[in-house]
């Protein structure tokens, strides 16, 4: 990361606490392993590097991008709605069931529970913890006098003393132990006319790593099994400059579920964007189940029998007297997944005041003294009335 980019990064993440915990706690692990070496080549590190190429869509140029090659192809991520009519590929999702909402679109994503399956639970032993990112950027500017914004949050699951992953009871992401669990992750991101990029990753870190140092540090702080780290809206190069020292401290992290930014539509109107991709996702309001692509086949053949509850997969026809941690252990038992939870509603206005130019000087508020009105020595004059 350049110095230019390191003052633009943490310039516009001073006013976030968490951020200043994170912070904190890399100092401490800087001051005791050194600098951050700059990461070799490797896919992970040109994943990130290409992760924003083509999200300003308003600019020459910006919108071209090429096909992204992943860390772990077999962990791209597929996702399932779940609402009023079941569970079911976001795929089938029709234009018609997103919200009429004229204009900009507010988006809630939270991070709900995480179960890893029996597929994945003898890989994942040779790491100390998880790694869950969530990434949100707008394709226009929301003002005409900014460039798009993007919202990002990191958060982080540990092992146990017995090498256990937390179980999902335990599981509440949050920036501090005081912070409400709910809306947890992402909150207020605002779509202009509904239009925006997602994406999901989970990462694998090993114990010798800075990032897995990092948050350590943070969980020791706040005495909490999954910290989060939410970062307030940022300028796309400031992002730009985040992820180029994530990925150092990362230190070439495998990959469990991992995906590009995903065109989203969470509004009737966005779909009116000519710019949009041949392929994108009805954001629809309700929750997602997010599955890795070795895992989705599986799970499309057992949804018409399952539901989401309190954030976990179940039977529809499970016993009322049975607890949903026991009801969710018996459905398919061999697949990893992440909960997320969507809404849409519409944005507040946006006040903005036109820019006085810099060669004008701008106008004082300071009323002046009020004087005398001069005294006319020639009859008024009657306006004119506009012809009908």
């Amino acid at each position: 990361m350049s110095p230019v980019d390191r003052r633009e990064f943490f310039g516009q993440m001073a006013a976030a606490p968490a951020v200043g915990l994170f912070a904190a706690a890399f100092a401490e692990v800087l001051a005791q392993r050194g600098a951050v070496a700059q990461a070799q080549p490797d896919i992970a590190t040109a994943f990130w590097g290409s992760f924003f190429d083509g999200v300003d869509k308003t600019t020459a140029g910006r919108g071209d991008k090429k096909e992204t090659r992943l860390p772990n192809p077999d962990g791209r991520v597929h996702m399932v709605h779940s609402g009023t009519n079941g569970l079911r590929l976001v795929e089938k999702i029709q234009h018609d069931e997103l919200p009429d909402i004229s204009g900009n679109a507010l988006v809630t994503v939270s991070l709900g529970g995480m179960r890893i399956g029996s597929d994945d639970e003898e890989y994942l032993r040779k790491f100390e913890s998880l790694q869950l990112r969530l990434d949100c950027v707008q394709t226009e500017p929301i003002m005409q006098y900014l460039g798009p914004l993007g919202w990002a949050s990191l958060a982080a699951v540990f092992r146990d003393k017995a090498g256990k992953l937390p179980t999902l009871q335990q599981l509440e992401f949050r920036s501090s132990p005081n912070a409400p669990t709910t809306n947890a992750g992402i909150n207020r991101v605002v779509l202009p006319s509904g239009r925006g990029k997602l994406a999901f990753n989970i990462g694998l870190v090993k114990k010798e790593s800075r990032l897995h140092a990092i948050f350590t540090k943070m969980s020791q702080v706040l005495q909490m099994a999954a910290p989060l780290v939410p970062l307030p809206a940022i300028s796309i190069p400031a992002l730009r400059a985040f992820t180029d020292f994530y990925t150092q401290v990362s230190e070439s992290a495998d990959y469990l579920m991992n995906d590009t930014l995903q065109d989203v539509v969470a509004t009737k109107e966005g779909l009116l964007d000519s710019n949009l991709e041949e392929r994108f996702i009805h954001l629809l309001p309700g929750e997602y189940v997010l599955v890795a692509q070795k895992h989705a086949t599986e799970l499309a053949a057992n949804m018409d029998q399952l539901r989401v509850l309190n954030g976990y997969l179940i039977r529809k026809d499970s016993p009322e007297n049975e607890t949903v941690q026991d009801s969710a252990k018996k459905v398919v038992p061999r697949i990893s997944y992440l909960i997320a939870k969507v809404a849409v509603t519409e944005a507040p206005a946006i006040q903005t005041t036109q820019p006085t130019p810099v060669d004008q000087p701008a106008k004082s508020t300071a009323k002046e003294p009020t004087k005398e009105p001069k005294k006319s020595t020639t009859p008024p004059t009657k306006k004119k009335v506009p012809a009908d």
